[in-house]
């Protein structure tokens, strides 16, 4: 009799703990990390453009609060008259993520270009982001 209260006991413990350990475990959630764009990466990215006869530059400076964006590697005498359109695209992963017109037609004393983007884009541009004019 107590060989089998025994055996019962040693039974139940072994359900429970086959019970336990099959209790679905519940992974951490995974955050994608976007992806960081190369120099050389960047670099394929812009001749791809200007392949395709696109002006292209280069993000140098943001000012968000009044929503625009200095432009490096534009030539000023062929971005077109203000409010010429531009896209801005991540260099990571060539994804468009805004899109802006020419504010001011004279460049910056650091002969950038100044262009607005808009407010209800993807994102606002960052320092590196490619700007491409369609020609």
């Amino acid at each position: 009799m107590i060989a089998t209260r025994r055996a019962a006991a040693v039974l139940v413990g072994v359900v429970g703990l086959a019970v336990v350990g099959c209790a679905p475990v519940k992974p951490e959630p995974v955050t994608p990390r976007p992806p960081v764009a190369t120099a050389s990466g960047t670099e394929e990215l812009r001749a791809r453009y200007v392949a395709a006869g696109n002006l292209v530059g280069q993000v140098v400076a943001v000012n968000a609060e009044v929503g625009i964006a200095a432009v490096s590697g534009i030539d000023p005498a062929t971005a077109g008259n203000e409010n010429a359109v531009f896209t801005f695209v991540d260099p990571a992963g060539d994804v468009f993520v805004n899109n802006g017109m020419l504010a001011q037609k004279t460049p910056t004393s650091g002969g950038q270009l100044v262009i607005g983007y808009d407010a209800q884009g993807q994102r606002p541009p960052q320092v590196g982001d490619l700007v491409v004019r369609r020609k």
